[in-house]
């Protein structure tokens, strides 16, 4: 997480580079873990068509404020899958089953957390139902993910249904430290 923000930063502060190699940058990148192939993939390998991939100087500001918010979106939709697979582990080591909770939201109720640490436990609820609306709405606020923040804020939304989620990098970095008082939290007290 560190190492992508930092280098969206370096990138913006050089007006991306030379903007005009990124199929050159694309290309080296398809020699990076190349021993990576486990079985015979259905999707057939094409080579890759540089004439696709077209940007100029004059793009270079846009493509930076996108790649920005692309980048949180990435990184809040990241945080989300593996808080996801970390409490099916706990929940395995405590005797349950994680089949038995299919949504982030199941498990993250399930956590059995001291009076002053329900705010993690709030906090990776509106993780999730951010998540959700990156992933399922566009990243536009959608009924869910509006009633369920609403039931867990007291100042409540102030976006409207179907408005882009604004996000803050400020705010990773607070749900980050709430999945891991969360994680903490089950891996020392367990689930109800």
């Amino acid at each position: 997480m560190y190492g992508l923000i930092h280098s969206v930063k370096l990138s913006s502060d050089i007006n991306m580079g030379n903007i005009n190699r990124i199929n050159e940058s694309i290309n080296e990148s398809l020699q990076w873990c190349t021993d990576a192939k486990q079985f015979s993939s259905n999707v057939e390998e094409r080579n890759l068509n540089d004439q696709r991939i077209r940007m100029d100087d004059n793009d270079v500001e846009g493509i930076s404020e996108n790649l920005k918010k692309r980048l949180l979106e990435l990184l809040i939709v990241d945080l989300a899958s593996l808080t996801d697979e970390l409490l099916c582990e706990i929940l395995s080591i405590h005797g349950k089953l994680p089949e038995d909770y299919r949504y982030l939201r199941d498990k993250v109720k399930l956590v059995s957390c001291s009076n002053d640490t329900k705010w993690a436990q709030k906090g990776v609820l509106e993780l999730n139902a951010l998540r959700n609306c990156i992933v399922h709405n566009e990243a536009r606020w959608n009924d869910g993910a509006f009633n369920e923040i609403n039931d867990l804020c007291n100042s409540g939304v102030l976006a409207q249904i179907g408005d882009p989620v604004a996000l803050s990098y400020e705010d990773i970095f607070r749900y980050k430290r709430a999945v891991r008082t969360l994680l903490n939290q089950a891996s020392q007290n367990g689930f109800i």
